[in-house]
């Protein structure tokens, strides 16, 4: 096979497509940083809400606070989303594979449809 030639055009559509999805990744990673850098600092500073590039100080002893004075309401809460998950997941595989099934099965035009726009 003969290695197509870039061209111009698909150049800048290169660097188009890469400019645009570095910003949609530093949006989408900002507030895990901003969330990684207010636990960690000092609670002066996580006060005021400064945006801050890194702290001077690393405090870890936040999040031991967190657990010895929130008489593990934190633990409960993470319990409870772990267990919703897992039940929420479990019905979804169990109705989507009998969705599948019968979308797969009948021809007709409604399923078609369906499965278009399931494809969509």
């Amino acid at each position: 096979m003969k290695k197509k030639k870039s061209s111009r055009a698909d150049l800048i559509f290169n660097i188009i497509n890469y400019t645009v999805f570095g910003i949609f990744t530093l949006l989408c990673v900002y507030p895990f940083y901003y969330l990684i850098i207010n636990t960690i600092s000092a609670n002066d500073l996580s006060a005021n809400g400064s945006i801050i590039f890194w702290p001077k100080g690393m405090h870890f002893e936040n999040y031991i606070e967190v657990f010895k004075h929130g008489n593990y309401q934190l633990v409960t809460a993470f319990k409870n989303s772990g267990i919703l998950t897992f039940f929420t997941v479990l019905g979804l595989l169990v109705t989507a594979a009998m969705a599948a099934y019968v979308i797969q099965r009948r021809r007709d035009r409604l399923m078609t449809g369906i499965q278009a726009m399931i494809m969509l």
